[in-house]
């Protein structure tokens, strides 16, 4: 419930959510030993708290996070898929590798650059003689989700050619939901293949033409993501478990052992329309779990919507279903902070979600769509 922790010489300053401020003096020489141990807590507890916990044990960065006021002393940490940034007082955030586009160095400034599929630069400094250890850990690790995504696709994708499955695991990478006409451009055959896919079981297909027929042409979208064994794959009793490691890890499989089904969380999201007109809609639903649902989401504000241009319509559908696909990422598909009601996150069993619904935007955004 901490929202803001100030060293101000030899007095910690903390303040709550609702505002309220202890300042915490006379430690004496276990000054420095107590804020250290109160901030370090505070990190870890928010970490958790925020949901910004990733795959693998992270390989911490002491650095400083650029914003419109300059640069701000924080912890970076980088995760197997995420980057985290722990800013001393603030909000901290994460960045799944999902989203970062591109990471640019500059050896100058002892700087690095990330920026994210939506053209926002995120600067990161004060790394001292580790910049080029945290620019090349972190692009190695982008290097390593773009070939898992490749190796997971080939699995659901027999026989397609390299060079396609390339193309396609760039803008499906670790979970991207790319939409039909953007697969089609690529190679006209492949929707086809993914829908078998990701929509295999008469079942499935069934609700899946329905909410596609309400659906403009090319608007609808897939979405891929390999599971990682370490946390959401199958468990040791699981047949596949095997093969899944060996296949996440790049490993080839014996001959007389063969692959079962790739383990892969799948789904799509089909924007709705009515008589042709688009709505301010879009229907979606996990396709690789047991049970099946199907949710719909408003994907923005009504008065919003209502005033686009005819031309902007198709874009802006685009735009606000990626951020969907984004939110439900980064919540890694966790339905109940989206559904919850606010008396069971305040007071009932889904506490821990409580400090998420307070600082986290994209959380705001999903629970009202």
């Amino acid at each position: 419930d901490i929202d803001d922790l100030f060293d101000d010489d030899y007095t910690l300053r903390l303040t709550d959510y609702t505002g309220r401020r202890y300042d915490l003096s006379m430690f004496g020489k276990a000054y420095g030993q107590i804020a250290a141990d109160v901030a370090g807590r505070r990190r870890d507890r928010l970490q958790h708290d925020l949901l910004l916990t990733g795959i693998g044990k992270p390989e911490p960065f002491p650095g400083s996070v650029f914003g419109p006021t300059g640069p701000a002393k924080a912890e970076l940490r980088l995760f197997d898929d995420l980057l985290v940034a722990m800013p001393e007082r603030g909000l901290m955030w994460g960045l799944p590798y999902s989203f970062i586009d591109r990471v640019e160095g500059d050896a100058e400034q002892y700087r690095v650059r990330v920026v994210d599929d939506g053209g926002v630069v995120h600067e990161f400094g004060w790394l001292a003689k580790r910049s080029e250890q945290f620019r090349d850990m972190l692009q190695r690790r982008l290097d390593e989700l773009a070939a898992r995504t490749a190796r997971t696709l080939g699995a659901l994708l027999p026989g397609v050619d390299p060079s396609v499955l390339g193309r396609l695991a760039a803008v499906m990478r670790d979970g991207r939901a790319v939409q039909q006409r953007t697969v089609e451009a690529i190679d006209p055959a492949l929707w086809t293949r993914l829908e078998a896919v990701v929509v295999g079981t008469e079942e499935l297909r069934a609700s899946y033409e329905v909410l596609g027929s309400m659906s403009p042409p090319g608007w609808a979208a897939f979405g891929v993501k390999a599971v990682d064994p370490r946390t959401d794959g199958p468990g040791p009793a699981d047949p596949n478990a095997a093969a899944v490691a060996a296949a996440n890890a790049g490993e080839a499989l014996p001959a007389d052992d063969p692959p079962g089904p790739p383990t892969a969380r799948l789904w799509y999201f089909c924007p709705l329309a009515r008589d042709g007109r688009p709505l301010n809609a879009v229907a979606q639903e996990i396709t690789s779990e047991g049970g099946h649902a199907t949710y719909v989401f408003r994907l923005m504000e009504p008065e919003r919507f209502a005033g686009l241009a005819a031309d902007a319509v198709e874009a802006e559908v685009a735009a606000a279903v990626a951020r969907l696909n984004r939110t439900l990422l980064s919540l890694n598909f966790r339905r109940e902070p989206i559904y919850t009601s606010d008396e069971q996150i305040q007071e009932g069993p889904f506490g821990r979600y409580r400090v998420a619904l307070r600082k986290l935007d994209y959380l705001q955004w999903a629970r009202k769509a």
